[in-house]
């Protein structure tokens, strides 16, 4: 899967759960920082894009993903890493 599909993909999941306009989210918005995002709302981001790529966040990629671009990247890296024996 392309980072471009991925990014279409997740913004309406941040835009939603954040209550943002998509014309304030940028690939290097900080969610935590930059909105009024609450823990809550965090959970609901990380939720619903688990959801819509059908894959689950490990605790360490979740503690460094703060912007859009980081949420694509590590999203790509799950998504596309070699299926397990």
């Amino acid at each position: 899967m392309e980072r471009s599909e991925i990014e279409a993909r997740s913004k309406p999941i941040l835009l939603t759960a954040l209550r943002l306009d998509e014309s304030t989210l940028r690939p290097d918005l900080n969610v935590v920082e930059d909105t009024q995002a609450d823990s809550l709302d965090v959970m609901e981001v990380f939720l619903g894009l688990e959801e819509e790529f059908d894959i689950e966040f490990p605790p360490e990629a979740v503690d460094r993903i703060r912007t859009l671009e980081q949420a694509v990247d590590v999203i790509y890296e799950l998504v596309n890493a070699p299926a397990e024996a």
